[in-house]
């Protein structure tokens, strides 16, 4: 049968940088032979990650660590369970922890990724020095309630005709309270006016849905809400 291979693939190794990584696989591996870090017989994890590069295309790498028979803070295997999310590291300490690595297939956390020349002196390379969780996504500020309905009932006031300025002192709820009151008013001639301005508007621009609009009985809040959807619809 034969085998066609591709041409000869350059290694361009990454800078020294921290770098997210996502965990694509993984496989256990057993030593065939003695080496610096394991022995004949030792089953280690291979870890194959995406490297997210700035600027440039994801690529591939892979890192090996030994399985270690206690939760120790030195392992780089618990350091990477750690860094997706995996593990509760504070109750593993205290009762030990299983742990499957395919719940962390996926996930993602930070790597720090050292260039570094090879043991020839000639080409470089580059290899996962450590491992952290990704930072933590900072809370959305909560919306200014207070500075919303401020805003609103000024808007509103304006409309009905009145040169009032809203008070400055006044908290949430005495704002919600003031808006109901005033939406709830009859309509105010001023507010006809802007109503029936924007309907002139809309006819304008082609528009004639509004034509037989009937602005008796409504309150400032419907007009404001009617005058609100005449300029959405023109602005369409």
């Amino acid at each position: 049968m034969p085998y066609t291979l591709g041409p000869r693939q350059t290694f361009e190794a990454l800078p020294t940088a921290e770098y997210t990584l996502t965990l694509k696989s993984w496989r256990e591996i057993t030593e065939q032979n003695d080496t610096q870090f394991s022995k004949k017989g030792d089953v280690r994890i291979e870890w194959n990650w995406v490297v997210t590069v700035p600027g440039g295309e994801d690529q591939d790498r892979r890192d090996w660590t030994n399985i270690p028979t206690t939760f120790s803070e030195k392992s780089t295997f618990v350091h990477i369970c750690i860094a997706l999310g995996i593990v509760d590291s504070v109750a593993a300490i205290e009762a030990g922890a299983t742990i499957d690595p395919d719940q962390g297939i996926g996930k993602s956390c930070l790597g720090t990724i050292v260039k570094s020349l090879k043991s020839d002196g000639k080409t470089w390379g580059d290899k996962i020095t450590a491992y952290a969780p990704l930072p933590a996504t900072p809370a959305k500020p909560k919306a200014d309630m207070a500075a919303k309905l401020r805003e609103r009932l000024q808007l509103l006031l304006a409309f009905s005709g009145s040169s009032d300025a809203v008070s400055a002192s006044l908290s949430a709820p005495d704002l919600k309270t003031a808006l109901n009151n005033l939406g709830g008013q009859p309509i105010s001639q001023r507010a006809i006016e802007h109503v029936r301005e924007q309907i002139d508007n809309a006819k304008i621009m082609g528009i004639n849905e509004f034509d037989d609009v009937n602005t008796d009985g409504l309150t400032l809040k419907d007009a404001l809400l009617l005058h609100e959807r005449i300029t959405a619809r023109i602005d369409a």
